[in-house]
Parts: structure tokens; C-alpha cells; sequence
């Protein structure tokens, strides 16, 4: 991989880093204002969501100060992905559900490769096979 970082940002990028860093500070203002009642699937994801953004833009903007405009390219195609998810969970209570499923199935695939992982997992101190074979269940 080329290093990149000798060359400067090109201009054409300075307006849109400026805008970025502003709603940024933004964001992280909004942040502290937001109150998620745990109820609320709706509110639970969009704060969530919120946070991924807010955390793929630092990383952004990182990316940025190294001129890593490839990578930049592909963090903001999830943000907008991101986005997406959300207002289609704003706009769809079915697809709201199935995200969350999705989500339960995703944590479900993960127990049980922690279930079967053999020693790596099991020698682990803090492994509890009864607790993930729980968590498992629930998932189900």
C-alpha cells in the first residue's frame, strides 16, 4: 500500500473537512442532550446509530488528517448506509423488527462459535459455558 501521507489534501476536500469538523462539534453538543427511554426500540436504535455516526466521523476525519482519501471513501459509504437503517426504521415499525432480529441472530451466530471454539474460549478464566448455552437460549 502507497503512503499517501506526503502529499497534501487536496483542496477540493478543504471545504468539506471544515464542514464535517463543524457538525461534528455538533454532533457531540447534541450528544449530551439526547435522553433514550429504554423502552422505545425506535429511540434505542436511532441513539445507537447516532453514536456509530458520530464515531465513523472522528474516524473520518482522522483519515483525513493522514490523507487516506481511499478509506475515507468507504467510511462514509457506511455512514450512509447507516443512515438508510435509520430512517427506514423511522418509517417501517416491520422493518424496525426485523433490524432487531437481525441483530439477535448476528449475537446468536456469535455464542455459537464461542460454543464450539474449542480451547481457545474454554481455557478462558472468565468463560462460562452455562451463561453463553443461556444467552443462547434466549436468543432462540
Amino acid at each position: 500500500m502507497a503512503d499517501n501521507r506526503s502529499e497534501p489534501l487536496p483542496a477540493t476536500f478543504n471545504d468539506f473537512k471544515t464542514l464535517l469538523i463543524d457538525c461534528y462539534h455538533l454532533a457531540i453538543e447534541v450528544l449530551g442532550m439526547i435522553a433514550v427511554n429504554n423502552e422505545n426500540q425506535l429511540q434505542l436504535i436511532t441513539s445507537c446509530l447516532f453514536v456509530k455516526h458520530l464515531n465513523l466521523t472522528r474516524a473520518v476525519l482522522l483519515l483525513f488528517d493522514n490523507n487516506l482519501l481511499s478509506e475515507v471513501y468507504v467510511l462514509l459509504r457506511h455512514q450512509v448506509e447507516a443512515v438508510f437503517v435509520l430512517k427506514a426504521c423511522h418509517e417501517d415499525a416491520a422493518f424496525l423488527e426485523e433490524y432487531i432480529k437481525s441483530d439477535a441472530l448476528q449475537r446468536l451466530k456469535i455464542g455459537n462459535i464461542v460454543s464450539l471454539g474449542g480451547t481457545e474460549f474454554s481455557e478462558n478464566k472468565h468463560f462460562d459455558k452455562n451463561k453463553v448455552d443461556s444467552r443462547k437460549a434466549e436468543l432462540k
